[in-house]
């Protein structure tokens, strides 16, 4: 068996040489900046300054060591979880977190592989937007394509446009950088559905990331003074970024 196991292995690196480069999609835009390798990296040059306060969101220790905290030296660390753990300053749930911390009072937002897990993460889009200071940054790392993980609470998979989605201008912020990282190759099993059995699935990725800066304060509704997310659709904001009119359908391309 171990003979075996060190043949299968040989081979799959050969076919992997073979063939993954072709799985990948080119035209899916890469993060510049904030990247699965180089985030804390990214954090701490950035962000670690005097009189700076960085919250996480979801710093319970669970798969290995807080890196962040240990190598923070000037900037002040709040690590937030819905459960107590190592690595936690404050027990609290994100979509309830200007109930905990004081609003425009943080300076960075960060979170990795957390948002998955959020059974909204759109109020706590808002949550965040609350607590950030005008200037303030978001730094978020999550999954676009994964396996299912630590159900019942797996809920969303995020492409770099969903972020976008999420942290978007009538919220208050700018995005400056965001992407897709670490290229997955897959085909469907041959238990699938007949017409799909063996099938290669190009263009996945399995990390999805967005930096937001946030410019200004949400926009609220004159009737009810909140923030209202059908205002936030970008097809209703600027017609000039519409649904695109692409001929795809099945008696277009037979013409």
């Amino acid at each position: 068996m171990l003979i075996l196991g060190k043949i299968r292995t040989a081979y799959l690196y050969l076919e992997a040489l073979a063939f993954d480069r072709r799985a990948e999609d080119p035209l899916l835009p890469r993060p510049k900046f904030f990247t699965h390798m180089n985030q804390i990296d990214y954090l701490i040059e950035n962000f670690d300054k005097d009189g700076f306060t960085i919250l996480e969101i979801g710093s319970k220790e669970v798969t290995g060591h807080s890196l962040i905290k240990s190598r923070l030296l000037k900037a002040k660390y709040i690590g937030t979880d819905i459960a107590e753990g190592r690595n936690v300053d404050l027990v609290c749930d994100a979509h309830e977190l200007s109930k905990f911390i004081e609003h425009q009072t943080i300076d960075v937002v960060y979170s990795t592989s957390v948002f998955e897990h959020l059974y909204a993460p759109w109020i706590v889009a808002e949550e965040i937007a609350k607590v950030l200071k005008i200037n303030g940054y978001v730094c978020i790392e999550t999954h676009w394509n994964f396996k299912a993980h630590e159900r019942p609470w797996n809920f969303f998979n995020f492409s770099d446009l969903g972020l976008q989605a999420l942290f978007n201008s009538i919220l208050g912020f700018q995005c400056v950088d965001s992407g897709l990282d670490n290229p997955i190759r897959g085909r469907f099993s041959i238990r699938a559905s007949k017409y799909l059995r063996m099938k290669e699935v190009y263009g996945l990725m399995c990390h999805s990331y967005y930096v937001g800066k946030k410019i200004s304060e949400m926009k609220k509704g004159p009737a009810t003074q909140n923030f209202d997310w059908r205002n936030a659709n970008p097809g209703l904001v600027d017609k000039n970024n519409a649904y695109p009119s692409k001929e795809d359908n099945l008696e277009s391309k037979q013409e």
